[in-house]
Formats: C-alpha cells, structure tokens, sequence
C-alpha cells in the first residue's frame, strides 16, 4: 500500500508540472473533468434513447475513473486551499457532489439526473474555492 504522504507529494508535485507546462489552474482543472462528467451523463440517455449507442457498449469503468480523477484533484486542491481561506463550505459542497455522482453512476442510467446534478455541485464546489481562494 503507498504511503499517503507519498502520494500526496506525487499528487502535488503532477500538479505543479501540469501548471507550469499548460497553465491550467488547479480548480479549472477540477472544474473541467466535472463538467465533462456531467455532460457524459446527460448525454448517454439521450444516445442511448435515440439508438446511437446502445447499452452494452457503456463501461462503468469509463464512470469510476473520471470520479477517481476528479476526486484527486478535488482532495488536493480543496484541502490545500482551506489552508489559506478557511472556508469549509467547497469541501462539503464537493462532498455531497462526489456522494450524489457516486449514488447517480451505481444506479446504471436509472438516476442519471443525480449523476449530472453530482457533476455541477463539484463543478460549483471548484468555482466557489477559486473564488474564495482569489479573495486572499
């Protein structure tokens, strides 16, 4: 089992390369894999109604690592930046959005509303800490 303290420097260490060489900012990082999640659940209803793609062909693997990513960047960058502005609602506002994209991806499509709605609360969870973070 990796040592956490290892992986959190790995993490941060990724993260810092990936600003310097592209620019991106951490929480626009965050905020664009959650909204690419939850345009992904509102479009495989839509594909899956019209006959586009059909049930079969949708791995939830595809789901579960875009969660897993997310929820990386979302531990990193929200922890680090409760540090500096003491603000302790984008952690629970990313929170409740992992735990509601979580419950809408192990309903299998049946909820996907929750699926999107998990998707904008992280999204908004990102926006809110660049915002407060921005503040200091």
């Amino acid at each position: 089992m990796i040592n956490y303290c290892i992986f959190a420097t790995l993490l941060q260490t990724v993260m810092e390369h990936i600003k310097k060489f592209i620019g991106f900012n951490a929480d626009f990082m965050g905020s664009l894999v959650a909204m690419i999640c939850a345009v992904h659940c509102m479009a495989l209803p839509l594909m899956l109604s019209i006959g586009l793609v059909s049930s079969t062909h949708h791995n939830h693997a595809f789901d579960f690592i875009f969660m897993a990513t997310g929820l990386l960047i979302a531990a990193f960058v929200l922890v680090k930046d409760f540090m500096k502005h003491r603000d302790i609602s984008p952690l629970l506002i990313s929170i409740l959005g992992f735990v509601v994209l979580f419950i809408g991806v192990e309903s299998h499509g049946s909820l996907f509303f929750l699926s999107v709605t998990g998707g904008l609360l992280i999204t908004f969870a990102h926006f809110k800490n660049w915002r407060l973070s921005h503040k200091h």
